[in-house]
């Protein structure tokens, strides 16, 4: 679930056309589409019949029973289109759902995408049951398969004829949905990890290598590109990273990354490098956090990004270059709260001017530009919301519109322009009330 998705709806008539505001909703994602043709469905205070106070309390809950993977009973409100709003939910009962919570099915046990128990309409995999006994190792073979292609995913052994309380023991691989080996591993008896580990691309090329001991990554653990040339490798001792320089490599095993770890996190400088050998980026970590000048530079060698890093954030001002070297971005940050955002184009005309407070409320006034230079709109922020006019121009300097608000509510004279510039209506608002007719010229 989303709780801080939005969509777009009708709100107040402006010029006897309502307005399309964008409005906060929390969003679920449904594994199949419902009635009105989408996987989606909003949730608001509206929707559910609670006030504004309660709504979070109640996104908690049904979160609750997302988490706990519980079958749920959804109505829903009548489509907008493909939209569709939560009115109510509950678990399903046993009698409703029986489909959904029924885990053994035809002699089937069916698992979810982290292969523990699941029911059938929820599963990605299913295992066989019961599983053969093999008397030599002592343990229960398992095979599980894809529900939707059924092919086979894994083929290991496991201690326990339960399987969800088993544990992997002795050899194991797994499966691509084409049958192309994925990956394989080797545990002991007791189900801990073992040995060399692979695993494959699609087209069967070995793509990483590790190995542990006693369920600890031991040793070299090697990633490779599809080609089959090493893009990295670390040294690990009984599950920490050695101290060191590591290096990443692209295909053509040019060097394009350096890093250094300490006491396992990244500790001195993190290079970065074109595949002509240009310094690309630039950061030095102390103790696993980024600290001071961070510039990222473009492959020609000029300056594409500077930056300072405090403890990991940005600290004082951000400034993107254009590839003329003109500006395209600035930011100002305060210990690690961004205050001022504003943009340029390649002809270092600003099209963008935004500003926040301490706490992270839009505050003062926030501008575009059209790409002429020409003031395109401006508005101004108080703690957060909309104090005063908001004023819009054409591309030719001309007004189109002149809106006043008070604690973000419509509150004075609205007015708007054709674009030959001449008034064609004025109207009045009194907290977000309009007062008497408009006049309309």
């Amino acid at each position: 679930m989303n709780p801080r998705a939005t969509y777009l709806a009708k709100g107040q008539e402006v010029n006897g056309h309502s307005v399309m505001q964008l409005r906060a909703a929390a969003r679920l994602t449904l594994s199949t589409p419902h009635s009105c043709g989408s996987n989606e469905v909003y949730l608001t205070p509206e929707s559910i019949g609670v006030p504004d106070e309660s709504f979070r309390r109640a996104l908690g809950e049904v979160q609750d029973l997302i988490d706990q993977k519980t079958p749920l009973l959804l109505t829903l409100s009548n489509c907008e289109r493909k939209r569709a709003f939560l009115e109510k939910v509950r678990p399903c009962t046993p009698e409703e759902c029986g489909e959904l919570t029924a885990t053994l099915v035809d002699g089937k046990l069916f698992l979810d995408e982290d292969y523990k128990p699941t029911g059938k309409s929820l599963a990605a995999y299913y295992l066989e049951m019961p599983m053969p006994y093999d008397s030599k190792r002592q343990a229960w073979r398992a095979e599980v398969f894809y529900v939707n292609s059924r092919a086979l995913r894994y083929d290991y052994f496991v201690n326990a004829e339960d399987f969800a309380s088993s544990r992997p023991v002795f050899e194991a691989k797994a499966y691509y949905p084409t049958g192309q080996l994925h990956h394989r591993y080797q545990n002991d008896r007791d189900g801990l990890r073992q040995g060399e580990s692979l695993t494959y691309s699609r087209d069967g090329v070995i793509i990483q290598r590790e190995n542990h001991l006693n369920n600890e990554l031991d040793g070299w653990q090697t990633t490779y590109h599809d080609n089959g040339k090493i893009a990295e490798s670390f040294k690990w001792r009984q599950g920490t990273l050695e101290d060191g320089e590591y290096l990443e490599y692209d295909e053509n095993q040019r060097v394009i990354g350096r890093t250094s770890y300490k006491a396992g996190v990244w500790d001195g400088p993190a290079l970065t490098y074109y595949p002509n050998g240009q310094l690309r980026s630039r950061v030095v970590f102390v103790r696993g956090k980024a600290q001071g000048f961070s510039p990222i530079y473009f492959e020609n060698g000029a300056l594409q990004l500077s930056r300072n890093v405090l403890n990991g954030k940005s600290d004082g001002w951000v400034v993107e270059y254009h590839p003329n070297g003109r500006t395209k971005r600035k930011e100002s940050h305060q210990r690690g709260t961004q205050r001022s955002y504003a943009l340029w184009n390649e002809q270092g005309i600003k099209t963008t001017e935004w500003q926040w407070d301490e706490r992270k409320r839009k505050h003062g006034d926030f501008k575009q530009w059209h790409e002429n230079g020409q003031l395109k709109r401006q508005e101004t922020y108080k703690d957060g919301q909309l104090q005063g006019h908001v004023r819009t121009w054409a591309e030719d300097g001309k007004p189109r519109s002149s809106v006043q608000y008070q604690d973000n509510k419509l509150h004075g004279i609205s007015q708007y322009w054709n674009s030959d510039g001449r008034l064609v209506e004025d109207c009045e608002y009194t907290e977000g009330v309009r007062q008497q007719g408009c006049l309309h010229m």
